[in-house]
């Protein structure tokens, strides 16, 4: 395994980060969805 390898795993970010960047990802396009959701119920109101 070289220099360059090992750089790249030491500059991982911590499992707490990672689980933090998944749950984003994840959020992301359920909030998208609900703010389009609350958009189409404010016109019809």
């Amino acid at each position: 395994m070289g220099q360059a390898a090992m750089q790249e795993i030491a500059t991982i970010p911590g499992m707490q980060v990672l689980r933090g960047m998944f749950a984003n990802i994840i959020n992301s396009p359920i909030q998208r969805f609900a703010i389009a959701l609350d958009q189409v119920a404010q016109k019809k109101a």
